[in-house]
This record gives C-alpha cells, structure tokens and sequence, in this order.
C-alpha cells in the first residue's frame, strides 16, 4: 500500500503516528457513527481488530471520507483519532 495512514489523535494535539505500524495491531478498534463522535468509547461496544477496522477505513477512504476512530488499548484506556489518507 502507498498511501500511509495519519490518524489526527485528539489527546496528542494533532500528532501525526503511522496507523500501519506493528504496535497498532494489537488493539481493539470501533469506528461511531458521526451522532456518536462525542460520545465516550466504552466496553459495551463491539470491537475489531485491526485487519479487519483497516478494511472498514479504506472503504471510508474510498468516499472520500476520514473516519473518527475509537481505541481500545485496555479494558480501562481508550483513544479516538481521525484517520487521513493524506
């Protein structure tokens, strides 16, 4: 793949971090609906791995849109970020 991933992380003032690196394949990962980008992740969500939220972002690339993106690094610490094709 050329294009890299930029996720845009909310709590890292817009730093820039390679979404394809190794270290992200461990999480969990959700990608809200727009009406819930406010909302706070939680457990109750269902969560995927990174192949398979990678093929729902890509899908979002292709209409031309950067999707917010929930973290699940532990049962108790999560992440939102935007991910960019740019």
């Amino acid at each position: 793949m050329s294009k890299s991933l930029h996720p845009k992380n909310k709590h890292n003032n817009g730093y820039n971090f390679d979404f394809l690196s190794e270290k992200y394949h461990q999480y969990e990962y959700f990608i809200p609906e727009k009406q819930d980008w406010l909302v706070e992740p939680k457990n109750g969500e269902v969560w995927f791995s990174f192949e398979i939220v990678l093929q729902s972002i890509l899908l979002h690339f292709k209409d031309c849109k950067n999707p917010l993106v929930w973290i699940k690094k532990s049962d108790t610490e999560f992440e939102k970020c935007f991910v960019v094709d740019w």
